[in-house]
This record gives structure tokens, sequence and C-alpha cells, in this order.
């Protein structure tokens, strides 16, 4: 695969590239969806309310590590063909070394201003000492996750996409059994999904690191690798996308808020519906993810005229994902939803959210189509324009339709956003230029 996505055909290519890439998301989507039905099924809607509220301020840790890990794969994937042997190890391990970095101190600071982070998102009283240390204990794994998360894009941004979906499928299956332990044989409740989140991200950073030290480190880490160089280059990168990502969770703290008002119901069925949502976005995620790899190590080699017709490949592929996703939700949303919950006021918005919000998708699948090319090219500063202006943009009709026509407003400010987001990343996309950029150049 490392080979074909510079020689081989652009459209099996990209395919290839992508499956595993949306398996991995798929995964790790799962456990998530595992996760809440089986705190939801077995602790009750509170439960579920507080794990929901918790993955909320999560979010904001979680996107920061998105961030970095992006960034790490799309530096790999432009410098592929301009560093090889120890000038490649070199700049792996001050990745790796200042994510974890990151990872130590974005965990005091959750520790320190968890309660604060909650009161804002007016969590209920009734659950805020589960949603408290079902997130205390998860933020203690969270340098493992971002350790193992970067990892895993830097094999991916070398173009090997295989071997991470398969320590993701491995990780998962750990997670979920440990779930169903610790939740209904070793009754530890919210803690116990916590618990078996946190041991797996330690498993599966410690799996990883051992696949990149057979493949593209091949030697020990020495103190005289660290330096300023590398990690500016990758944080050159990363920033972008980390403010990027950041804004997702601010999003959802707006919409968290909100949904406080309507009461736990409304955040029970809203987090159903979301969980499923976001499961269902993976194959556009991993189509997106197989694009921006795609692109930047074609323009490495100088083969701009691919990284087109890649553009247009992934245009056809996710029209065809979208359509099968807005049958799927609205001839089967009913069941889905039920997975989560038995509540039939959680399921009753729920079903709204889901039967309306997918006929969206196909604004936000070209725009991110849009923003892969951005990334790509490494036109950081378009990149964020496009995606920030989204996010704002959704939270402002989030904040002006919830509070004038109730929950309808969730999925119709998601549309309003995308809509005219796509618009916005048109504009910028439309000022990529043909040029060829040497290997030299793109790893700069």
């Amino acid at each position: 695969m490392q080979e074909k996505i510079l020689q081989g055909k652009i459209s099996t290519t990209l395919i290839g590239y992508a499956v595993p890439v949306i398996l991995n998301m798929a995964a790790t989507q799962f456990y998530s969806i595992a996760d809440a039905m089986m705190v939801g099924t077995g602790l009750g809607s509170g439960a579920l309310a507080a794990v929901s509220n918790g993955a909320t301020v999560l979010q904001f840790f979680l996107f920061i590590s998105g961030g970095m890990e992006l960034g790490g794969n799309l530096l790999v994937a432009s410098i592929k063909k301009s560093r090889i042997g120890e000038e490649l190890t070199k700049t792996v391990y001050n990745m790796i070394v200042l994510d974890l970095a990151i990872g130590v101190v974005l965990m005091i600071l959750g520790q320190v201003f968890l309660g604060n982070i909650l009161n804002l998102i007016n969590t209920p009283e009734m659950i805020f000492s589960q949603a408290m240390l079902y997130t205390r204990i998860y933020l203690a794994g969270l340098p493992f996750q971002m350790g193992y998360d970067l990892m895993k894009q830097i094999l991916m941004g070398y173009g090997d996409s295989r071997r991470p979906m398969c320590l993701v499928l491995l990780t998962t299956c750990f997670n979920i059994g440990m779930d169903a332990v610790l939740i209904y044989v070793i009754p530890l409740g919210v803690a116990g999904a916590a618990i078996a989140s946190a041991a797996a991200q330690v498993i599966g950073m410690i799996l990883c690191f051992g696949i990149l030290y057979r493949t593209i480190l091949k030697q020990r880490f020495r103190w005289e690798y660290l330096g300023l160089g590398p990690m500016r280059e990758m944080m050159r990168l990363s920033l972008p996308t980390i403010f990027q990502q950041i804004m997702g969770p601010f999003s959802s703290m707006v919409r968290q808020s909100l949904l406080g008002r309507i009461g736990v119901s409304a955040i029970a069925g809203f987090s159903a519906a979301n969980s499923l949502s976001v499961f269902l976005l993976m194959p556009m995620a991993g189509c997106s993810q197989a694009l921006v790899v795609f692109t930047a190590q074609n323009l490495s080699a100088g083969q701009e005229k691919r990284t087109r017709e890649a553009a247009r490949v992934s245009r056809w592929l996710t029209a065809g994902i979208t359509t099968a996703l807005i049958l799927l939700c609205v001839c089967f949303h009913e069941p889905l939803l039920s997975l989560y919950t038995s509540d039939r006021e959680a399921l009753s918005y729920g079903a709204l959210m889901l039967t309306h919000e997918p006929f969206f998708y196909y604004f936000y699948a070209l725009r991110n189509i849009n923003e892969s090319r951005l990334r790509g090219y490494r036109k950081m500063k378009e990149y964020l324009i496009s995606s920030i202006s989204t996010t704002c943009l959704v939270v402002l009709f989030t904040w002006l339709l919830v509070g004038q026509i109730g929950f309808s407003g969730f999925y119709l400010a998601t549309g309003a956003g995308n809509i005219l987001g796509l618009a916005v990343s048109g504009v910028l996309a439309s000022s990529l230029k043909k040029e060829k950029i040497s290997g030299e150049r793109s790893g700069g």
C-alpha cells in the first residue's frame, strides 16, 4: 500500500487505504456505542447521562490529542520521501516525546479544573458525582491514550493503515470485555467503564510502540535525538488542527448546556443519537483521512495531477456512502436507538435527531473533502479558517434556534452551519494552484 499511493490506480488505492482506516475508526466508535449501551442498560439513564456529560468534558482533552495525532500523520506523510534512516527516527522520537509531555500536562489540568468544567455545562446535581468519578479515572489514562493515538497515526501517515486497524480491533475487544466484567460481574458502576478504557489505552500504546520500533524506528531512543527543530515542525502542523479540534468540544459544551435546561431525557436521547451519528460518519472521515495522506505523499513526489483526480473520486465515494446512511437512519432509527435506552421520552428525542440530521451529511462530506485537500497541501491557515468558521456558525445557529424552537434547533443548526461552511471551504480550496512540490519543500 505504501508504494501504491504513489503509483497505483487512484480509486483502488484510495479505497484500499481508506477501508482499514474506516474500520479503525468504526472499531473505536463501536466501543463508545457498546460502552454507552452497557452503561445505559446496566446502570440506567442517569448513569448514561453522567457518562455523556463526562465525555463532553473529555472532548476538550481528546481533541487536543486528535490535533497532535493528525499533525503527526501529515508530517510523516509529507517527509516520507525526503527523510530516511536516522533522520526519520529522530523526527518520530521527537513527536512521541512531545506528545507524551503534553498528555501529562493535560491530565494534571483536567484533574484540577474538572469540577468547574462540569458546573460550566450545567451538569444536573443528581448525576454530578458519577460524572466526576468517571472523568477523573478516564483522565488518569490520558497520556497513554495520546501516545497510542499518535503512534497509530504515524504508521498511517507512512502508508500502513492495516496494522493500526488490527491493533484497534484488539484493544476494542479487550475494552468491551473489561466493560462487561466491571459493570455486570464486578459492579463498579461508571468507574468500571472508565477503568476498562484506561487499561485498554495502556496496552494499545505498548503494542503500537513495538510495531513502530520494528518498522520505522529500528533504533533505541537517545536523548541527543531530541531537538527543537522537529518539535516546532510538528507543532506548526498540529496547532491549527488542535484549534479546530478544540472548537468541537466547545460546540458540544454549548449543546450540553442547552440540553441541561430541557432535562435528563433530552440529554440521554441526544447522547444516543449523537453516538450513532458519529459512528455513521466514520466512512466519510476515513475517506477524508485517506485523501490527506494520498495528497501529501503525491505532492511530495511532484504528482499534483493525481491529487486532483483523488479528490474527484472521493466526492463520488462519499456521495454514495451518504445516501446509504440516510436510508439506514430513516428506516432503522428505532431499533438502533433502543440499543441505548428503553426510556420512551429519551427515545423520542433521539429519533427526532436521527431522522433529520443525516440529510445534511452531503454538505458535511463535501466540506471534509475540501478541507482534506487543504491539509494535504499543508495550507493549514486556510484549513483552520474553513473548519473554525463552520463550527462557529453551528454554535451560533444552535444558540439562536434552540432558544426559539426547542430541540429541533440542534439538527437544523448543524445543517445550516455545514451548508455555509461548505461554501467557505469551496472558496478556499479553489485557490489551490497546480504546483510541483519537491520532497524537500514538502518536508519543510
